[in-house]
């Protein structure tokens, strides 16, 4: 893909260059013992309330960043989904379904937020705030109108899907780095980004092999783990929106 094609998605994010609501919660839970359903309750509401706080923290950040470039902003609204409430919207990919025009949802995978916590424990803050952050980087690129922008370049190229859908994540990192860097909460130390990046990848693969629909999740998988971590590296160490450019380095 050349530099020059994708030139205007540098112009548009050196032109256009983080307060979140409630978690929605889409899905319906299923029936448990008493025991079971109270403990499996209490672990949810402790990852709703850490989601909320990270899309929170993220949302008033890039707030803060937009208004001082006078920019208009959409603030986020967290949604959580999950495999018991498949919701179209929630879906990967450069052309959302039909009605999925809420410009303020971040969608966030619990299911995939209750793996890494099964998994990695108290270890799991850092990968689950990456995700987080990730989202938000999404949710960046729909403020500034990337998404629709690749969308119809990929409708007059198809060939291209791929590697605009790559770099669409890419970017997301890069976005999700300059949160990290600016933002106070803690969650996503410079010292575990690496771990949490793999630790992201893991599930990431596992969730793959175990669903056959896995271009329906975000699964972390979509490029070698060095090129995520120097995207992310790279929006950390500058701060700068406009240095999250991978169009124009591919």
């Amino acid at each position: 893909m050349s530099k020059g094609r994708f030139a205007w998605l540098g112009l548009c994010l050196a032109a256009c260059s983080l307060e979140g609501g409630a978690t929605t919660r889409l899905e319906a839970e299923p029936a448990r013992s008493s025991t079971g359903a109270a403990a499996a309750a209490a672990r949810d509401a402790e990852l709703d309330a850490f989601i909320t706080r990270i899309v929170r923290d993220a949302d008033q950040s890039w707030e803060g960043d937009f208004r001082r470039r006078n920019k208009p902003y959409q603030s986020a609204q967290a949604v959580t989904f999950s495999t018991r409430s498949p919701n179209a919207c929630a879906r990967v990919g450069l052309v959302p379904a039909a009605g999925c025009q809420d410009a303020s949802a971040v969608y966030v995978d619990l299911d995939f937020q209750r793996a890494l916590a099964k998994r990695y424990g108290d270890d799991a803050a850092a990968p689950g705030a990456y995700a987080i952050a990730h989202a938000m980087g999404h949710h960046v690129q729909k403020v500034i109108g990337l998404d629709r922008k690749a969308a119809e370049l990929v409708a007059q190229r198809p060939v291209a899907a791929h590697s605009v859908e790559l770099q669409l994540e890419l970017q997301a990192d890069c976005l999700a780095g300059v949160w990290a860097r600016v933002s106070k909460s803690g969650a996503l130390p410079r010292e575990r980004v690496e771990d949490a990046l793999k630790q992201a990848s893991e599930i990431g693969a596992q969730r793959r092999l175990e669903r056959d629909d896995s271009r329906a999740l975000e699964t972390f998988t979509y490029a070698i783990p060095r090129r995520r971590l120097y995207w992310f590296a790279k929006g950390y160490g500058s701060a700068k929106l406009e240095d999250c450019d991978p169009f124009a380095s591919d």
